[in-house]
């Protein structure tokens, strides 16, 4: 196969062209892009962070005591109304 001068200078310029495209997107991509969180947004941010989280975390740890001791009682007649209503929500 013949590879003559033409031919490899054709290929190195789309080359260039291809590349100097990709750069040039994503310096648009660089200077367009950009976020701001609001203050609403961070107290959101801040509020599940701290009341949901937490508060689970701590019953979390109050059952997980109970079942370790042995004092973790289920009331059966609650779990079945969870478990009626779970089902009915569900279409079961």
């Amino acid at each position: 196969m013949k590879i003559n001068n033409v031919t490899m200078n054709n290929v190195n310029n789309l080359y260039k062209l291809k590349c100097n495209r990709a750069n040039s997107n994503e310096r648009q991509k660089n200077e367009n892009d950009s976020i701001q969180i609001s203050s609403a947004g961070k107290n959101i941010s801040r509020f599940f962070k701290e009341e949901i989280v937490i508060p689970d975390d701590k019953k979390v740890m109050e059952i997980k005591a109970l079942v370790e001791s042995g004092n973790y009682k289920v009331s059966s007649e609650e779990l079945a109304k969870k478990l009626v209503a779970s089902f009915g929500n569900k279409g079961i």
